[in-house]
């Protein structure tokens, strides 16, 4: 579960992702299960206003904002909260543009707050800093840093266009992990998996042979379909897929 708490007028609540990716991506991305999949993760997060923006250098950012009413609004509304009228926006490390959503976001306890660029979406003017809030006590706003890529470098800021992703970590994944390492000849059963994926997909398994079939357009689909499905444990659905693949070669 995810709250957010809106302290500011023109800031906008974060949506759904969508699995849609950026106008102008490729066909193949946009049609890709495991990369829409990573799209409509969590939440996008929406700057406050529009703008245009320039970096020069350094801390030195210039912001065209056409909405300078509602720019002295926040201002106001900052210093009746908490006695000081910052701005949207700020600069405190050298080329960083530090955005302030007008959020605070609050996570249940053990869960934390993965803040990062919009999934599959770059800008080519500037990165988004990654980072984990402490969203499960740490009740007070987080700005989204953006950096941009050169010196002199200019890009747009839209309300309706998202500029950062939040997904919720829940304790089983944010504590750290304990990493296993094997070879590939000491998992067979993962080899076997591998390879009944890729005859279920080409038909055979050597790329050479004069028969080998075109791919079949959606066989990753089909095989997470029948193991979700079916609600079992995803590895032994799998392999019950794999099973009943080899039973068709067989008859066939």
């Amino acid at each position: 579960m995810l709250r957010v708490v809106r302290f500011q007028a023109a800031a906008s609540v974060p949506v759904a992702a969508t699995p849609e990716p950026r106008p102008g991506s490729l066909p193949e991305a946009a049609s890709c299960l495991v990369f829409r999949q990573g799209n409509e993760l969590g939440f996008w997060v929406y700057p406050p206003f529009d703008a245009s923006v320039t970096w020069h250098g350094g801390m030195d950012f210039e912001v065209t904002c056409p909405d300078q009413l509602g720019e002295r609004l926040w201002a106001a509304t900052q210093e009746e909260l908490t006695g000081w009228p910052s701005r949207w926006w700020c600069s405190k490390l050298d080329g960083v543009f530090q955005l302030d959503p007008g959020l605070v976001f609050e996570t249940h306890p053990g869960a934390k707050l993965l803040m990062t660029g919009t999934l599959n979406r770059p800008d080519p003017a500037y990165w988004v800093h990654a980072g984990v809030l402490d969203s499960d006590w740490f009740h007070v706003p987080s700005s989204i840093n953006l950096e941009p890529y050169a010196v002199g470098a200019k890009f747009e800021l839209r309300r309706d266009q998202p500029i950062a992703q939040i997904v919720v970590l829940d304790d089983a994944v944010s504590r750290r992990s304990t990493l296993e390492a094997a070879e590939i000849e000491e998992r067979p059963d993962v080899l076997e998996l591998w390879r009944g994926y890729m005859r279920d997909k080409f038909g055979v398994l050597d790329s050479r042979a004069d028969d080998l079939a075109p791919a079949k357009p959606g066989t990753y689909a089909r095989w997470k379909s029948g193991v979700e499905r079916r609600g079992a444990c995803p590895v032994t659905r799998a392999r019950e897929l794999l099973a009943g693949a080899r039973k068709n070669e067989e008859i066939a």
